[in-house]
């Protein structure tokens, strides 16, 4: 069982299900659709973040909402519900009555932020922990295809003079090879404004501010990977006057 949770918790994102399969094919189906691999699932999607597209809404479930071991909520819409990640499906959903007037205000804002600048397979959601508000955003994107995927994780903290967080994006490319990256930023400044929809205006700016920035340094990380890691990763070959032949003969003569 630590064997199968270190793969799980250490597929990229995407590739769960794949895995799962390959897994199932070794072990067998009564280990794999086994109660403590379920737990451990569901562990690894809610630390990705997971979206699950039911009766036309898109449900979040990330580790900052497990309610029991098999049941999350979504503050955005206040309901709890029991996840099968084996079928990638939600039931025994109940009311969750969660959050406050900034919550709610920076949901609407954290909505339209991922609207304008994310993909579709984006999300966010406001959380509430001792008297802070936790703002967590994740965007993946798989192409099996062209053998990469990829997933954007961001953690903002708001309490009632700063705003941190952390972003981080995972990479893995698994063509003619299996290369993974990683890159993490941290970002801190004080908040100025008071009243709650000036401060959420204010709140936003930085973490656009943040992330553009923080994509910039990704892109020019891009350049410079095929010639600072790859280039210098290759074996050289020592260049002589030996002939091919010469070199043969004098190995079989020592």
């Amino acid at each position: 069982m630590k064997v199968i949770r270190h793969i799980l918790l250490s597929t990229p994102v995407g590739e769960h299900k794949n895995v799962l399969n390959d897994l199932q094919n070794l072990l067998g189906s009564e280990i794999i659709q086994s109660e403590p691999v379920l737990q451990v699932l569901l562990e690894a999607i809610a630390l990705h973040g997971g979206i699950f597209n039911q009766d036309n809404r898109n449900w979040v479930i990330s580790h900052f909402a497990q309610v029991s071991p098999v049941f999350y909520f979504d503050p955005k819409f206040e309901m709890q519900f029991e996840v099968n990640p084996f079928e990638h499906s939600l039931s025994n959903f109940s009311a969750y009555p969660y959050g406050d007037s900034f919550s709610r205000t920076l949901q609407a804002k954290l909505d339209e932020y991922i609207l304008n600048h994310f993909t579709e397979t984006s999300a966010g959601r406001v959380y509430i922990t001792s008297k802070t508000y936790t703002l967590f955003i994740f965007s993946s994107t798989t192409n099996a295809k062209n053998l990469w995927s990829g997933e954007f994780l961001a953690e903002w903290t708001v309490n009632s003079e700063s705003l941190s967080g952390t972003c981080t994006l995972k990479a893995h490319s698994f063509e003619e090879g299996n290369f993974q990256y990683t890159k993490t930023d941290s970002f801190r400044s004080e908040l100025r404004e008071t009243e709650p929809s000036l401060k959420a205006e204010e709140i936003f700016h930085l973490i656009r501010k943040h992330d553009s920035t923080f994509q910039e340094s990704i892109l020019e990380l891009s350049t410079q990977v095929p010639h600072k890691l790859f280039k210098p990763m290759r074996r050289t070959m020592a260049v002589t006057r030996t002939k091919f032949s010469e070199m043969n003969k004098n190995r079989m003569l020592s």
